[in-house]
């Protein structure tokens, strides 16, 4: 059985994304700009982990990978499948954590008053990114995520937690636009950038990159969904109309089967 064709593509761009955002010129503007800071945090927890999730990167791997024989000890198969059915993993995953988890970060580190001890180090910075990353993986794996989740989630709950973590997040974007308080104002100041005469208005400007990003991201979401949604429906549909002419077509057969060849 081959492998789509758009869960590579999706892979791969999650992958150059990544990249960009973490190993680029641009990577190193994040820990001196805010609105660059908001533009990776935007892209490492959103934007990286739908490619990513959509790629289908564990269902690949159990394809992929042989199966211990019996008298071996287990291979990176049986470990895949014991961290997908672990109970770690369906806590993880469960829909009231994914939804907690993606929103409690921002507020954590920005509202929390986290955020310039965190900045003003290099392995702070790396584990803000590490967070984010991780958190949008697992929120995205569990909304849209090709890969079976270890507790199974309908798609209305999908829906919702979705629709309320969004929203957390467009509410996070909005107050850091009306905040009068600069984040990480000592840092900021100490690096005394030329080009961001006023800290205030570059903070904004990272809010407002927040509150378009968890729009445009939101609409994105919500139609990939409802369009998963739409083509579960068919599946379940088309197979229920399979089952019964399979029925209707059972009582003819063994007519058949019991009245024997017709004679001429």
């Amino acid at each position: 059985m081959g492998w789509p064709t758009g869960r590579t593509i999706s892979w791969v761009a999650g992958c150059v994304f990544l990249f960009l955002t973490t190993s680029s010129g641009f990577g190193m503007y994040a820990r001196a700009e805010f609105s660059a800071h908001m533009t990776a945090h935007i892209l490492l927890s959103i934007v990286v982990p739908i490619f990513l999730a959509m790629g289908g990167p564990m269902t690949l791997a159990l394809r992929a990978l042989p199966a211990a024989a019996p008298a071996d000890p287990p291979g990176p198969r049986e470990w895949l499948l014991e961290f997908i059915n672990n109970p770690i993993s369906r806590l993880l995953t469960h829909p009231a954590v994914v939804g907690a988890q993606f929103v409690a970060g921002f507020y954590l580190f920005y509202l929390g008053g986290m955020y310039e001890e965190l900045i003003s180090e290099h392995l702070g910075h790396m584990f803000m990114n590490g967070f984010f990353l991780v958190s949008g993986y697992l929120f995205f794996w569990v909304i849209i995520g090709v890969d079976e989740t270890p507790t199974p989630v309908s798609p209305r709950t999908r829906f919702l937690i979705l629709l309320s973590s969004m929203s957390f997040h467009i509410l996070f974007g909005l107050m850091l636009i009306n905040s009068q308080t600069i984040l990480a104002e000592a840092w900021y100041s100490d690096l005394n950038l030329p080009w961001i005469p006023d800290l205030l208005r570059d903070q904004q400007v990272g809010g407002g990159i927040s509150v378009a990003a968890g729009e445009a991201m939101l609409l994105v979401v919500l139609l990939a969904l409802g369009r998963r949604w739409h083509s579960s429906r068919g599946q379940t549909r088309e197979r229920a109309h399979r089952a019964t002419a399979d029925k209707r077509a059972e009582p003819r057969s063994e007519k058949v089967l019991q009245q024997g060849p017709s004679s001429n």
